[in-house]
């Protein structure tokens, strides 16, 4: 499963020759795809009854399928919110939780229970409220009872979610991320790109018309896309994401006060990155434009990865090849701290560097939300 998992991520992105075969056969099924995403909308837009909450509510989601940088940009949103004084409270995505009613996160949970991306979130976000739940509209409403002091709600995914109104939406995109341009399962696609108006898009829920920023994120100041989008979109935000250097497993659960160093570090070392995030390449090529030597593992996405996997791996390698020292991901560094992290590099007798990564947020960006957090919600 997680080999076809893989196969599949490879045709949406056209990693291999004859991806366009299994797109072929994959295409009938995108044909469904897009009339019953669009028949979601219509039925949204007509019957209204998507909850209107009492706080506002920004969604932070993407047309494509995984890795254009939601949960980055939520952290940082988290960050810098709290530093103009405002209280936030996050809605984060459980993927595969196995128990999804509606409730605040606890030091008690790991990805197991909750999610990767929301333990992320839940760590890295101490002074944020963080939830997790379905259906979303339920979740909120239970989060804004028990949290009666938040000013501004966040949300990671639920761009596609007509359960709940929202009174932004920051849609996130990179190029590379479109992929082969077909809708699921042929390819990444979960809305047409682009949208040709409001009746093509999500930017509607019940009667509502919801301001959206289209936000590419590859750090390319291109805005045609959003004339492409018409009135889809009301405003354009390029963040440039990137690798800001290195930090110890065990520093994780301080990652503000931790120990950053450069990727020169790893100068002349045999790296092993072992890499379970959505089109994960991308982090292999960004290390050897650094000039980091590394040999990557790679999974599918939100994958359990393990420390018994890691030790497993390595001891299958022949002994030239074997690592000098092991990278992860945040997203998958979370995944080995429900151990005791010295445990971990015990275990492994190598030294395991967690790569910083950031999308920040704009000044633009963070003054729309802070304007909505102060305004008058009935």
């Amino acid at each position: 499963m997680d080999f076809l998992a893989l196969c599949i991520e490879a045709t949406w992105y056209r990693r291999y020759p004859l991806w366009w075969l299994v797109a072929a056969l994959l295409w009938p099924l995108g044909l469904l795809f897009r009339p019953i995403a669009a028949i979601r909308r219509w039925l949204a837009r007509k019957i209204g009854k998507a909850a209107r909450l009492h706080r506002p509510v920004v969604v932070v989601g993407n047309i494509s399928v995984g890795g254009s940088g939601k949960t980055p940009l939520v952290i940082s949103l988290c960050k810098e919110l709290a530093k103009l004084g405002l209280q936030v409270g996050v809605l984060a995505h459980a993927y595969k939780a196995p128990d999804l009613s509606p409730r605040a996160m606890s030091s008690q949970d790991t990805f197991a229970s909750a999610g990767d991306e929301a333990c992320l979130i839940y760590c890295r976000c101490p002074n944020a409220y963080v939830w997790i739940g379905r259906p979303r509209g339920m979740a909120l409403e239970r989060m804004l009872k028990a949290q009666t002091d938040i000013d501004i709600v966040l949300i990671d995914d639920g761009l596609q979610d007509y359960s709940f109104q929202r009174d932004l939406e920051l849609v996130l995109w990179t190029e590379s991320g479109l992929g082969n341009r077909l809708h699921l399962p042929a390819g990444p696609l979960r809305e047409s790109w682009p949208p040709h108006g409001a009746g093509d898009s999500s930017s509607s829920t019940g009667k509502q018309q919801v301001p959206r920023l289209l936000v590419r994120t590859d750090g390319v100041e291109d805005d045609s896309w959003l004339a492409a989008g018409g009135a889809s979109f009301d405003q354009f935000e390029c963040l440039t994401p990137g690798l800001h250097g290195l930090y110890k497993l065990e520093e994780l659960t301080r990652h503000d006060t931790c120990n950053l160093v450069g990727f020169e570090t790893l100068f002349g070392q045999r790296c092993h990155l072992f890499c379970t995030v959505a089109r994960g390449w991308r982090v292999t090529e960004a290390l050897v434009a650094l000039g980091v030597q590394v040999s990557p593992h790679y999974y599918r996405d939100h994958y359990p990865l393990s420390l018994a996997e890691i030790i497993r791996t390595i001891t299958l390698l022949p002994t030239e090849s074997k690592p000098e020292a092991i990278l992860l991901t945040e997203k998958d560094a979370i995944k080995l701290f429900v151990q005791t992290p010295q445990t971990v590099t015990t275990a492994l007798g190598i030294q395991v560097w967690v790569i910083a990564y950031q999308v920040a947020s704009t000044a633009t960006m963070l003054e729309r939300i802070s304007a909505l957090a102060q305004s008058e919600f009935v």
